[in-house]
């Protein structure tokens, strides 16, 4: 008590002031915690932050590969087209060579996920069967509609094979892919196709699990199925969309879209 008050008898003012003190220390320490709270949020931000940027970036970087491969196609179909331009007219066709074919309203891809869910009747030989919702949730991630519009030409490509196969043509996805039957058949980067998954996702349940989809009864008796096949839309982080599905037309001529969403788990994305 005296080393605290210089006397074994404090007066009110010193026990005011040690009061004062114990306040001012409090407030300190509030003070101090806050602080450290701030802190620890503004690192958890950048963190967050440098994490945006380079998903950012892994998407620029995607586009950019995008941009310059539909260069590419639109020059060697343009260089084609001249080609055959001619050869018509040599024929005595110059009327053909330079007529334009019939607008088909599948050509106009869809302005975002909304748009694309309700188009997807449009597709013949498609059933989707996958979770609408998860389809419209790729919105938050891609505002522009940038991968609604690759989907869509997946999935015009997927629906094009699905005539080929009704008109004769034979082989799997990958082959459609690689050489489709003529011109008239839309195609899809075949690097940008997987016709199963790795051995990894084969042998954990916690990563094949996520890919048995849903099918009709007629496909199924369970109603669902493993689907490994699938697109890979956009390369972007832990989101990079994918669209999984089952080839079934073999028996019922059609093509089970099981899933259009972020990409499900593998050992990379745990």
């Amino acid at each position: 008590m005296k080393r605290l008050f210089g006397t074994f008898t404090p007066s009110v003012d010193a026990v005011l002031d040690l009061c004062q003190l114990a306040f001012t220390g409090q407030y300190a320490n509030a003070a101090r915690e806050d602080l450290k709270a701030r802190i620890t949020g503004l690192e958890t931000d950048l963190e967050q932050s440098w994490s945006d940027g380079e998903e950012l970036r892994a998407r620029l970087r995607q586009e950019q590969v995008d941009h310059a491969d539909a260069t590419d196609k639109v020059r060697e179909l343009d260089r084609r087209n001249r080609f055959l331009q001619s050869r018509l007219a040599e024929l005595g066709e110059a009327d053909a060579a330079w007529a334009l074919p019939e607008a088909d309203p599948r050509d106009v891809p869809p302005e975002g996920y909304d748009e694309l869910v309700l188009r997807l009747d449009e597709l013949t030989h498609i059933e989707f069967t996958g979770d609408e919702e998860i389809v419209l949730d790729l919105g938050t991630h891609d505002s522009q509609g940038n991968w609604a519009r690759k989907i869509w030409d997946a999935l015009l490509a997927l629906d094009d094979f699905g005539r080929a196969r009704a008109s004769g043509f034979s082989g799997s996805v990958d082959m459609y892919l690689e050489s489709p039957p003529s011109s008239e058949y839309r195609g899809f980067p075949k690097n940008r196709h997987a016709a199963d998954e790795s051995e990894d996702v084969h042998n954990n349940p916690k990563y094949w699990g996520p890919r048995v989809l849903r099918v009709p009864a007629t496909v199924d008796v369970n109603e669902q199925t493993f689907m490994g096949a699938h697109f890979k839309i956009a390369q972007s982080g832990m989101i990079s969309p994918r669209l999984h599905y089952l080839d079934d037309t073999a028996r019922t001529q059609k093509i089970y879209v099981g899933y259009i969403g972020p990409h499900l788990p593998t050992k990379q994305t745990n």
